[in-house]
Formats: C-alpha cells, sequence, structure tokens
C-alpha cells in the first residue's frame, strides 16, 4: 500500500485509553508522513485529542447528548435527526483502512458503518460483545502481560509493518489560551514561577475504588511542605471539586491550595505540565501528566500497572500486590489493596524522583 492515504482511527472512550491509543497513531504519522488520519472520539474526550497536532481530522459522536435526549420522547425528532448526520459524516469519506482500537459494540457498529478498503480490529479474544465480527482483519496481540499501548501499536503495526519496534511519546501541544489560563491561575494563587506539586485524587466515576482516602493526601501535601518545602495545589475533574476541598481542608499547616476549576483537559494539561511532581491514583490526570513529561508518583491498588501503568516520564508506581490481584471489578465493598498504600510509600518515592531531578 501507498504510504499516502486516509485512515480512520476508532477509540471512542475513556480518557486513559485514548491516551494510551496516541502513541500507535503517533507512529502512524512518522512513519507514514503523507498518510491523513482522522479519529472517531466521543465528546468527553474530544478536547483530549486538541493537544495532538497530527490528525487531519477528529470526528466526535456526541453520544452523552444522544443519550439525554432520547430519555425524553419530545426530544426524539431532534436526537434522530443529530443521529443521522452523525452517520452522514462518518460515511462522507472513504478510506483506505478504519482500525478500531477499542474493540467493543459502539466501536464495532461505526466500523461497519465507515467506509473503508481494509477494515482491522482485534480478535475474538480481545474483544467484547461481538466487536471481532466487524473487522474483516483480525489481530492477534502478542501474548503475556502487554501494555496498553504494546496493543494498540500491534494492530497499528498490522496496517503498517514498518513502525517502529518500541512506543514513543507523541508530541503534545497545549493550546496558548490554555497556557494564558494556567499562568494567570498560578499567579492568583501566589505560584507562579515557584516549584510546586500537584495532588490529583480524583478518578473516573466508574473507577471510584480506584481512589485512595483524601485525608492521605491531605498528609502528603503536610510532609512535602514541611520535609520538601514544596507547596501543593490539588486539582480536580467535573464532579470532584468536594472530593478536592476534603484534601485542602485536611491539612494541618495550610500548605496546600485548591486548584483552580478547569474548563477542558487542555487547561488541564497546562497546570500538570508546569508541576515539578504530580501524585495520582490511576487516572486520565495521572497518564496526562505522564505524556507531557512531569515525573509521576502513581498509586495502583485494582489494577496491573503492568497493563494499565504510566509512561513516558520519570515515575514511581506504589503498588500493593494482594491474592486478589489484579481485580477485573468495577466495584468492591473493602478496597484493602488501597488502604494498603501507605503515606511514607508515597512521600519516599516522591522524594526518591525529585533526588533523581537533582
Amino acid at each position: 500500500m501507498m504510504a499516502a492515504g486516509k485512515l480512520l482511527v476508532i477509540r471512542l472512550s475513556a480518557l486513559g485509553d485514548v491516551l494510551f491509543t496516541l502513541p500507535a497513531v503517533h507512529a502512524l504519522r512518522v512513519a507514514r508522513p503523507a498518510l491523513a488520519i482522522d479519529w472517531l472520539v466521543e465528546e468527553r474526550a474530544a478536547t483530549l485529542l486538541d493537544l495532538y497536532p497530527g490528525l487531519s481530522r477528529r470526528l466526535v459522536w456526541r453520544r452523552s447528548a444522544l443519550v439525554r435526549e432520547a430519555k425524553n420522547p419530545l426530544r426524539w425528532p431532534a436526537a434522530a435527526g443529530e443521529l443521522l448526520r452523525h452517520v452522514g459524516e462518518l460515511r462522507r469519506e472513504r478510506y483506505d483502512a478504519v482500525l478500531d482500537f477499542q474493540g467493543n459494540l459502539k466501536s464495532g457498529v461505526h466500523e461497519l458503518l465507515a467506509r473503508g478498503a481494509r477494515k482491522l480490529g482485534f480478535d475474538r479474544a480481545h474483544t467484547k460483545e461481538g466487536a471481532w465480527l466487524a473487522a474483516r482483519e483480525r489481530v492477534t496481540p502478542p501474548p503475556g502481560p502487554l501494555h496498553r499501548i504494546e496493543q494498540a501499536l500491534a494492530l497499528a503495526r498490522a496496517f503498517a509493518p514498518e513502525l517502529a519496534a518500541e512506543p514513543v511519546a507523541p508530541p503534545l501541544v497545549v493550546p496558548p489560551a490554555a497556557v494564558d489560563f494556567a499562568e494567570q491561575e498560578l499567579a492568583a494563587l501566589g505560584l507562579a514561577g515557584k516549584p510546586f506539586a500537584i495532588l490529583h485524587p480524583g478518578t473516573s466515576a466508574f473507577g471510584a475504588f480506584k481512589r485512595w482516602r483524601p485525608d492521605r493526601f491531605a498528609n502528603v501535601a503536610d510532609l512535602f511542605a514541611s520535609r520538601l518545602d514544596l507547596p501543593t495545589l490539588v486539582t480536580f475533574g467535573p464532579g470532584e471539586e468536594a472530593l478536592a476541598g476534603k484534601v485542602v481542608a485536611g491539612t494541618k499547616r495550610g500548605a496546600t491550595r485548591m486548584g483552580p476549576r478547569t474548563r477542558s483537559l487542555p487547561e488541564l494539561a497546562a497546570l500538570l505540565q508546569r508541576a515539578r511532581l504530580v501524585v495520582a491514583s490511576d487516572s486520565a490526570a495521572l497518564h496526562l501528566a505522564a505524556f507531557l513529561g512531569t515525573r509521576v508518583v502513581a498509586l495502583y491498588g485494582p489494577k496491573d500497572p503492568r497493563l494499565y501503568g504510566p509512561r513516558f516520564a520519570p515515575l514511581e508506581v506504589v503498588h500493593t500486590w494482594l491474592p486478589c490481584s489484579p481485580c477485573s471489578r468495577r466495584t468492591c465493598p473493602d478496597v484493602l489493596c488501597m488502604e494498603e498504600i501507605s503515606v511514607r510509600q508515597v512521600v519516599e518515592a516522591a522524594e526518591r524522583l525529585l533526588r533523581g531531578a537533582a
């Protein structure tokens, strides 16, 4: 196949998984500079792709809006019109290949609807809800514990065998408006031009059992102040402001500040990029910080960091293996794996990272 052409990438959600797909897409961009790459993504993760300049077009599926409209019979005509518009936009282009990196029912339906000479996806064992049926070329990733970045690369390599063996961090560019936002907010907080750490206690709602207790984040903030002379900023995503407030309220020395309300992922990225260190559980904020090159202390309990751990930055993973680890559940009545992570472990991991930086 010629190096030029058009490619459709399907990775609709979630935020962390969209990030894990970016190295494979960037490898395609490097290997075939003339290739036009479109990306189909849900609206919640769409602004994340604004950070990557290598795409030709971004197609946004307004899934959340459609679900809301479908619940109201009076809005059904509007929902039907939006759905028809979306399908029309998807089928407007004819692609040389369509790559489904997600492998579930919603991505499989989109792969069927898209027009492509080749349609690639994962095999039956690595997909859900019959998505493998939509692919004409089914890819089996290498065996063993495989990070999701390497799994995505295996699919991309089926389309372009010349891809490099090792993943490379995709260049993320924070928009000037987001940079201005961060500079203004940090100046208002008295942190302009000063070193500081970020604590991010939140996770996605369905991954809430991966969170570390807010009182322990507060203890970390106190120890960063007393042992490292390092002030902290507590950041949060939509619906997490109360959780961040508990961290700030729990500090004894007043050494931490409540972060600003960010209106987009690029604004959060601008803050993460300026931090000297980020401490977070398995979350989009953790992975975004690592992709930006910021040092991270990653707190892992239920999930396997070999498969879902941060990449591309100086990092320390604090993880407790238990007989039930790793876990594929979405909820747990007693998240002992997170409870076993101590404040001391986290602070010592941060100290090691900062000594290495020095």
